[in-house]
């Protein structure tokens, strides 16, 4: 379960936020890309009418901008900087792979603090952190 999560989530991708203009509002982002969160439709005609209602691009122009938008993701992420700087598990994993101890500690230290400070469960990050420093867990 943990390992689908994450796998979805990888490096933030399904967060919206990552994806939306700079000074964009959630809300103009969400009446211009739905496509992912659409309601029941019966077929892309349907789906279609209900963008039409809703003042939202047809689902061919949504596909093309998820499409832009996976390549703009992709492309910030080739850094290996900006992994370590934006990701969890995977930042985590390249410091400890890269000799980094002292970093993913350091990163370690500090996700574990914003998660408590936000009441985030953290059973499932000091699991990951002990198996991937060998603790024996």
């Amino acid at each position: 379960m943990v390992l689908k999560l994450k796998y979805v989530t990888l490096c933030g991708l399904g967060d919206w936020r990552e994806l939306k203009e700079e000074n964009e509002s959630l809300e103009s982002f969400n009446a211009r890309f739905s496509l992912w969160s659409t309601p029941y439709f019966k077929d892309l005609e349907d789906l279609n009418n209900i963008f039409e209602k809703k003042g939202s691009p047809t689902w061919q122009e949504q596909c093309l901008t998820s499409i832009n938008l996976s390549l703009k993701f992709f492309k910030k992420s080739e850094d290996m900087n900006w992994i370590i700087n934006n990701t969890e598990y995977q930042g985590l994993f390249l410091l400890k792979q890269m000799g980094r101890v002292e970093e993913a500690e350091n990163k370690y230290n500090s996700l574990l603090e914003r998660k408590r400070k936000y009441g985030n469960n953290t059973e499932s990050i000091e699991y990951f952190y002990k198996l991937l420093m060998n603790k024996g867990v």
